[in-house]
Order: structure tokens, then sequence, then C-alpha cells
């Protein structure tokens, strides 16, 4: 099958696309056709995909000749393009700034050293040496599901010489 043919398989809209994967969940969830794991790593491995290439330059060149700096309507999506842009606030030589930045960085790192203190709270608290009663950190655990895809190993191509001589 052809690229486009594929292409043109995708939803157009979404609704559309809510729907097939409304129907996707249904043979994970009811039918037991397909593994949650399964639809995940191939939903990441479309999207790592795509993000790549609207990453390449002459993806990113084409799709500025086309929406051409303005806000259009093509169909039932609105594509537009904007400027932004980024300071190196660094490259000023702005004492005060790097002075506010220095500042920053040690507040950080106290914060930091104060939570996992605080993380270590035992469920009854702990009284300080002024008398304040510091209570116990209250914890929410929440399940993260990532998948990753492996590269695969090279093969180890033999040395005769070694083998044979070690």
């Amino acid at each position: 099958m052809k690229v486009l043919n594929l292409f043109n398989l995708l939803p157009d809209n979404l609704e559309n696309a809510e729907l097939f994967f409304l129907e996707v969940a249904n043979e994970v969830l009811e039918e037991g056709n397909l593994y949650a794991h399964e639809v995940t790593a191939k939903a990441k491995l479309i999207t790592d995909a795509f993000n790549n290439v609207k990453k390449m330059p002459a993806f990113k060149n084409q799709l500025s000749n086309e929406i051409a700096g303005k806000s259009e309507i093509f169909g039932n999506y609105k594509a537009s393009e904007s400027f932004r842009a980024k300071y190196d606030f660094a490259s000023c030589n702005d004492s005060a700034y790097n002075d506010l930045i220095s500042a920053k960085k040690e507040i950080e790192e106290q914060i930091k050293e104060r939570e996992k203190f605080l993380k270590n709270i035992p469920e009854d608290g702990i009284a300080t040496a002024d008398g304040e009663m510091i209570e116990y950190c209250q914890r929410t655990n929440t399940i993260v599901h990532s998948v990753s895809f492996i590269k695969p190993k090279a093969k180890k191509v033999k040395d005769p010489i070694t083998e044979l001589f070690g």
C-alpha cells in the first residue's frame, strides 16, 4: 500500500480521531484483542517519529511557505505561524541579574535540602528547639507508565585471528 493511501486512512478531524481511539480502547478493554502496552508503544512510536519529522529544516520551511506568516484555515483545521523571541540574559553582563541568578540557585538548593529533611519527618511529627511542631508531610502516590524503544544491539563481528590465537 502506498504512503499516500495509508495517510488518507488516518482520521481527518478530532471527532474521528477520538472515535478511532475509543474503538482501539474497546479492543483492549472489552474484546481483549489488543494489549494496552502494545497500543501505548505504537502511539508513542508514531508521536515520536512525527515530532522528529516536524523538526526537519526542510519540513519546517515547507510549512512556513504554505502558511506564509499568517493564520489560515484549511478545511477543518487552522494553521498559524508566530514568532517568539528568546533572550540570553546571561550574555548581557549585568551584575545585578547575575547576582539574582546566583541567589535563586542558592535558594533552590536550600529548598531541596529542606524538602529532603521534611520527607523524613515521622508520622507523629517532631518539635524543633524553639518549640515549633513540624508535622508529617502528606504524600500521594501516582502511577506513571513509560514506554521506550530498545535499539537492537549491533552484532559483533568475530575476528578470525583472535579466535585462532586468543
